[in-house]
């Protein structure tokens, strides 16, 4: 794939975890089913993350979107820890 597939795929997760970010904080945590989306949202990342390592990019490029996909699997494991204490 190229670099332009999984920089689309990084957006989608980015509106992805802004949109759980603000519903955790309005709507009840069980009714959101947070820890379900953090699992899938784990696993996608994981596998994104694995796609690009085995993807024929040059090194910088490939450092840069393994950086936002680590950063994004924060910011999913800081949701679900916002959302279970909200």
């Amino acid at each position: 794939m190229s670099a332009e597939v999984f920089e689309n795929q990084l957006r989608g997760y980015n509106a992805v975890l802004g949109a759980l970010g603000a519903l955790a904080q309005d709507i009840c945590v069980d009714c959101l089913m947070i820890k379900g989306a953090k699992v899938r949202l784990g696993k996608g990342l994981k596998k994104l993350e694995t796609d690009i390592a085995g993807a024929a990019l040059s090194a910088d490029k490939k450092e840069g979107l393994t950086t936002q996909v680590q950063r994004f699997v924060a910011e999913a494991e800081a949701l679900s820890q916002a959302a279970e204490y909200t």
